[in-house]
């Protein structure tokens, strides 16, 4: 019988093999400056390589994606395991930047901090509204995040990061089509006091502090585990018309406490209360190209309120913005056709100088908060597990909309969040390495959020700020579902594994538009799900170190209603279908050279049917369905233990995924508000065909209980769209990413790291748009998000 244990444990083309040869010759650069700063230790080292390769291996991976505790060759599907230490010893502590060591993962972040998009293989959903639910589904201690925002806080105290790519829909609780991402902190400890702290010190004004206490209250029974940190950063975008001077700064705090009682031998009790706090001046978009006919950048008659019904004609011309006349001054003083109109013309903006004029601040305010409850319970060969959670999110964002000082007046938009969601999930399994294994569940799920939208023009002729457009929402949703999966061992070491879940899902939403330019009406809207998902898997496991596999998985993510009715347009499109997906995977993995060795790679080709997506047209966001999206390919994963000391490692993604069906997708960004294109055939957003991850581990040996710790990772993807419409101005070239760190460690627990991210500086577009100030008639200025720049610090450490 199981018994749970006391102690914690530049633009251009499609890829060319040019390319390839590119990227390898950046990280073998990388790899061999961090060898050079380690060479006395590695030299040291090098004459006993021969016999340190005989007992140099690798650690054992365990996951828990199949809901019980494996190895990684036994578990029938793709995932990429990253390690609480990997992510120390590069740094990353926010989970937006998990993307620089996962080849298939892509997390853009735009006008708020609170809000994201997740991309697994070329798959996400593209949405601005909070009612709208991811394409990856995130589960921190096996609660799902029911936004993105919840869970773009700072990470601390991670044990593992899962990434399970591929629809997860049977045995996870929501709506995961392209993926999921597993987050397991670490518990407390039974037996040991321990504390763990940090202060960081870096460029931009970067200071972070960080600290763990543990605690067992009652010796093998109880102990408690607090955890709390806070993170300043000034803005990395120069915005000297703002009080601040800075844009895109950071503000954040967070704290958890855990309680971990285990009463018997046979049952274990996790309670968990967390709390995060963000007040970030973040985040604002660079002007790409400005419309000479746009008057919120070129100056004349204020048509932008002549579009919204105000036909003032005492209205007074105004100078041109300050980026306007300098972009006309760098051009010669010549006009010059938009990236994406040849009819359209106007000035060139640079977005990598990282530099606004606009004087009107943008911000976002987020208060998340949640307690939750784990009980697992022996019952001879059987677990009995419940996890019950209660989480709330609150945010506020003031956004400027133009992104540039404007003479005519300011526009803002100005949406607010409130996020009530319960759930709860009861799980019956027996142990592993029976002949039947098999797991029986049921999950509840219930959320309301609540939000309003508005947009307020405020102009030098008027003495009030003008409410263009206000809105508000409640949608709720109240979902059931039951599961259940059961693998069988066949002779000639084969398993074949089947599961089912069926959804039942309820939601409701009223939504209001008003305001002095466009209205919706006051309407109730109610939509009713029932769907039937699974999966399917037979594996051939010869050995404890190697397996095969093939497996279908069948996704589904319920229907969604606009909470973002400002317009006809959006209007007559209020509720989008839901977005299924059809999966197949083959898989091989090894292990291998005496443990020294691994190597999993997965063969896929997934369709996507009705996939939701959101885009900005006559003056709102309408909802659409994406008809077919295919992706397809190779993904691969390798770790290679050269000696005790080094460790080698490569991650990769071949990809190729397009619509088959979008007839009616949104035109290139600024090339009209109404226009559309059709896509079928072309490359969906966020989807590189190349992505490689190479990395490099050094641990060495100084001496007296000296040791030095080095890692270097770089990230190469070939080029790709960042935004729906496929716009040519915001593709990314190929791009280059190099993060590293050395770490100096003592016998008395004090250790200091010098790190450094994006150590090429590289410059990419995270996403763009046609400015909404743009949305007059003709308008065709664009705008977009950038990545941050070059960021180097140091961390104290201090371990006890």
């Amino acid at each position: 019988m199981q018994k749970f244990p006391k102690a914690s444990p530049s633009q251009s083309p499609a890829f060319a093999p040019s390319r390839l040869n590119a990227a390898l010759r950046a990280a073998l650069l990388s790899t061999g400056a961090a060898t050079f700063l380690t060479m006395p230790a590695l030299a040291q080292e090098t004459s006993t390589a021969q016999s340190e390769a005989s007992t140099a291996k690798l650690e054992a991976v365990i996951v828990t994606s199949q809901r019980r505790v494996e190895s990684l060759p036994a578990v029938p599907a793709s995932v990429g395991v990253v390690s609480g230490s990997k992510l120390e010893i590069l740094h990353i502590n926010n989970l937006a930047n998990l993307q620089e060591i996962s080849p298939s993962l892509i997390v853009s972040q735009s006008a708020t901090p609170s809000t994201g998009n997740f991309t697994m293989r070329g798959i996400g959903t593209s949405v601005t509204d909070s009612a709208y639910e991811q394409s990856v589904g995130v589960y921190i201690d096996g609660v799902y995040r029911g936004r993105p925002g919840a869970a773009l806080q700072d990470l601390m105290d991670i044990q593992q990061v899962e990434v399970l790519r591929g629809p997860q829909s049977t045995l996870f609780g929501r709506n995961n089509t392209a993926g999921a991402i597993n987050i397991t902190t670490t518990r407390p400890n039974l037996v040991k006091f321990g504390f763990n702290g940090d202060l960081t010190f870096g460029n931009y004004g970067d200071r972070q502090a960080r600290a763990s206490v543990n605690a067992p209250l009652v010796t093998d029974t109880l102990a408690l585990k607090v955890s709390v940190a806070k993170s300043e950063r000034d803005g990395v975008i120069d915005a000297p018309n703002l009080p601040e001077g800075k844009i895109n700064s950071r503000d954040r705090q967070s704290a958890r406490a855990q309680l971990y009682w285990t009463p018997t031998a046979d049952t274990s009790v996790r309670l968990i209360a967390d709390y995060s706090k963000m007040d970030d001046l973040c985040c604002t978009y660079m002007p790409v190209f400005m419309d000479s006919r746009d008057t919120t950048f070129s100056g004349g008659k204020n048509l932008f309120l002549v579009a919204f019904g105000y036909p003032f004609a005492a209205l007074q011309p105004h100078a041109p913005s300050s980026t306007y006349t300098q972009g006309l001054a760098a051009q010669g003083g010549s006009l010059l056709t938009s990236p994406n109109a040849s009819s359209v013309t106007g000035v060139y903006g640079d977005p990598f100088a990282r530099s606004t004029s606009q004087n009107n601040p943008t911000f976002t305010r987020s208060r998340d908060k949640g307690v939750s409850a784990e009980i697992n319970h022996q019952m001879d060969d059987q677990t009995l597990t419940v996890v019950a959670a209660s989480r709330k999110n609150d945010t506020l964002t003031n956004t400027d909309l133009a992104g540039v000082a404007s003479n005519n007046g300011t526009l803002t938009s100005i949406p607010t969040n409130a996020i009530d969601e319960k759930s709860f999930e009861v799980r019956l399994q027996n142990d592993s390495g029976s002949a039947v294994e098999y797991i029986l569940g049921a999950y509840h799920f219930d959320q309301t959020i609540k939000g309003s939208s508005a947009i307020n023009l405020r102009v030098p002729e008027l003495p009030t700020v003008l409410a263009l457009l206000s809105g508000t929402s409640k949608t709720t949703t109240k979902s059931n579902a039951v599961f259940g999966q059961l693998s069988y061992s066949l002779p000639m070491s084969l398993k074949i594994t089947g599961g089912l879940r069926y959804l039942k899902e309820n939601k409701h939403a009223d939504v209001t538009g008003t305001g002095s330019a466009l209205s919706a009406p006051a309407g109730g809207f109610d939509l009713k799900d029932s769907a039937v998902m699974g999966t399917a898997a037979l594996s051939y496991l010869p050995t404890p170190s190697t397996g095969y596999y093939v497996r279908y998985s069948r996704g589904y993510k319920s229907g969604a209603i606009n909470s973002l009715l400002l317009s006809a347009a959006s209007l007559a499109n209020a509720i989008v279908k839901p977005e299924t997906t059809d999966a197949y995977e083959f898989g091989a993995k090894y292990v291998l050279l005496d443990n020294r060795l691994s190597a999993n790679f997965a063969l896929f080709t997934q369709t996507v049917d009705d996939q939701q997506v959101q885009v900005f047209k006559d003056a709102s966001f309408v909802s659409l369905n994406a008809a077919r999206v295919r992706s397809r390919g190779l993904e691969a994963d390798i770790a290679y233990q050269l000696a005790p000391s080094l460790r080698l490692t490569l991650g990769g993604t071949v990809l190729d995924s397009k619509y088959l069906n979008f007839a009616n997708a949104p035109a290139f960004a600024g090339s009209g508000g109404s226009a559309t294109q059709d896509l079928s055939g072309q490359t969906t957003m966020n989807a590189p065909k190349l992505t490689l991850v190479l990395g490099a581990e050094h641990r060495a040996d100084l001496g007296s209980g000296y040791r030095l710790t080095s890692a270097v990772s770089v990230r190469h993807a070939t080029s790709y769209f960042t935004d729906l419409g496929n716009s040519p101005s915001f593709k990314n070239g190929d791009t280059n990413f190099v993060d590293a760190s050395f770490e100096i460690g003592t016998p008395f627990g004090l250790s200091a790291q010098l790190w450094g991210r994006n150590l090429t500086n590289q410059n990419a577009f995270v996403t763009g748009i046609a400015t909404p100030a743009a949305s007059t008639p003709g308008g065709g200025s664009l705008a977009a998000f950038v990545n941050d720049p070059r960021t180097v610090g140091i961390t104290l450490k201090y371990k006890y």
